[in-house]
């Protein structure tokens, strides 16, 4: 098991494409991991990996978890998005 503490400061921005709970806490920390690209830990696909595991671990149906994870696939799969900070959150978001 692996632990990641991320700290978000104030005035930190996401996407807002999702919008319904939990899962909008959940495209948060993905957008995050993503900023950072992993923070130099984590691969772009471990990224997408633990999106779908906590997306699983918060009682989404493995269904849901699969539909999330093609969304992320065919909207975010490009190199535009990882590494994007087109909401200036760099400096945001820091690992505790």
């Amino acid at each position: 098991m692996v632990f990641l503490f991320l700290k978000f400061s104030n005035g930190f921005c996401h996407n807002g494409i999702i919008r319904t709970q939990p899962i909008i806490l959940l495209g948060i920390i993905h957008d995050a991991l993503y900023t950072r690209k992993g923070f130099d830990l984590l691969s772009r696909e471990e990224c997408d990996s633990v999106l779908r595991g906590l997306m699983r671990d918060s009682g989404i149906s493995r269904f849901k978890a699969g539909c999330a994870d093609k969304a992320v696939e065919w909207f975010a799969g490009g190199e535009d998005h990882w590494g994007n900070d087109d909401f200036d959150n760099f400096d945001l978001i820091s690992m505790a």
